[in-house]
Order: C-alpha cells, then structure tokens, then sequence
C-alpha cells in the first residue's frame, strides 16, 4: 500500500512549455502488511524490513517536462528515487528487505487518433545498485512500456485497450545467480526476461446514464486472467448501489493472479453522500 509524502513542488512556465520539480526530504516506501494481523506470504529468507535512511542523502527528486504539439501531448521525466515495492531487494545477511537505489527515465505522448485516443509511453528503470545485473537480490534494470487507446463505439458505449511490458537487462547475469539463491533457499523463484499484460475496460451508460456496466479484464503473462464485472445504480443524486464480482482464471501460484485462482467473489455495496 502506498502512502502519502511530504514534498516539495515547483513549476515554471516558458512559453507553451511548463516544467515540474519535486523535492521529497525521505523516502516514502510502500507499507508491508504485518503478518500479526494479516496473513502474508513472505519468499524464503525474509525476516523483516530495512527502510531508507531519513537522510536528504536519500531524498528524493523528479522532474516534469511538458509541452503541446497541436492536439498532441508530451512529456518527459526524470527522478533520483528507490525502489518503492518490497519484493526489490533483500538484504541476504539480515534477511531484511532493502528498497535500492532507482533512477528513472521515461516518455509520454498522447493524442487523438480516428476517433479515439492514443496513449505511448515509455521508460527506463535503472538499478544502480545492481549495474551489472548479477545480485538476484536487488531488482535488475528494466525497459517498461505501455500503449493505450480508448475509442467511443457508440454513444455512451467506450472501450478502453492497453497492452504494458517489462523487458529485464542484463538477464544472462541475472539468470543464473538467482537460480542458485532459489536452489540454497534464500531468494524467489526466478523472473522471466519478458513480461505482458493486456487489459481492456468496456463501459455502458444507459437509463439518462444512471445506470452503468462495467467489464474489466485482465491477462498477464506467466500469471494468469482476471474478469471483473461491475453494475452501479444512481437512485438519486446522494445514493448509489454497486454489485459486481471477480472471476480469476489459472495461472502459476507464485505469480500475480495466479495465487488469487480460488478466490473468486462477489461484492454489493451502498454510498450516501451528502
């Protein structure tokens, strides 16, 4: 679970160009579940957790770059961060998990397209603490990418579509270091060199739209589908009901959806706001 962080944020505006720079004192990584209330799977060797230092030697800083190109949007950033997700590093001597040093890269451009939207974006995660790709405890580098498009099919009737990708560098060190580490017991399973998710989102208004359906579904490779259906109900400005349901299909246990194949469920729930 992510929270929030103190910063500190500036723009600059130049033109059609505007320019975005945050300044975070510490690290604010993602919260881990404690076993003593929730039950947590833990990969083998894990015992605890060592957060970043509150240092400014382990702060914080990205920066924003945007500018218009007719109907066209583009963006570039840059940051000096961690790894924020738990499952990144792992100290092998305490068996605490680490959250490495992360410098990332990355590009955005979107506009339309016949009749829809177009979403290209792109990045670079690069690992400093495991350059050369040989620690299967610390999280390699990667090349991420996504492509989105959303299209009106008819009215109040849109289909949204994004397929997203890790592609993992230096895996021919990697590969072999962390199958010795699963093999002693004190690492996970190795990853894959490639991974893809696909995902598609249809979404129906109907009754003056008062009344919507969504279909959401999710496959990921290596790691199996997700189908989430969702009807909500406008009764009147201040209350609204929503029913829906996940379905999980296959996929390997250790793997994202895979591990939630016999979980399938069915929610309803009521909100009043005034």
């Amino acid at each position: 679970m992510k929270l929030p962080s103190d910063a500190l944020k500036a723009s600059i505006f130049v033109g059609q160009s505007d320019v975005q720079l945050i300044l975070a004192p510490r690290a604010q990584v993602d919260i881990v579940p404690k076993p003593d209330r929730w039950l947590v799977y833990m990969p083998p060797g894990v015992r605890g957790e060592s957060k970043p230092s509150s240092t400014l030697a382990h702060g914080e800083a990205a920066l924003r770059v945007h500018r218009p190109f007719g109907s066209w949007d583009l963006n570039l950033y840059a940051a000096r961060t961690h790894w924020h997700q738990p499952d990144k590093g792992l100290d092998p001597q305490t068996g605490n998990i680490v959250y490495p040093r992360l410098n990332m890269y990355g590009a955005t451009v979107q506009g339309g397209l016949m009749g829809g939207v177009l979403s290209l974006e792109g990045g670079y995660y690069h690992s400093v603490e495991d350059k050369n790709g040989t620690n299967p405890y610390v999280a390699n580098s990667q090349w991420r990418w996504l492509v989105g498009y959303e299209h009106e099919l008819v009215s109040d009737v849109s289909l949204g579509l994004q397929l997203y990708g890790e592609y993992m560098r230096q895996y021919d060190g990697y590969l072999p270091a962390a199958q010795a580490a699963f093999q002693l017991g004190r690492g996970p399973k190795p990853l894959p060199r490639h991974r893809v998710m696909a995902t598609a989102n249809l979404r129906a208004l109907m009754l003056n739209q008062t009344l919507s359906f969504t279909c959401f579904a999710m496959a990921v490779q290596h790691g199996g589908r997700m189908v989430n259906p969702e009807l909500s109900y406008a009764v009147n400005d201040a209350l609204s009901v929503t029913a829906g349901g996940h379905v999980f299909f296959s996929g390997p246990d250790s793997w994202m959806l895979g591990m939630m194949k016999h979980d399938d469920n069915a929610y309803l729930w009521a909100r009043f706001s005034f």
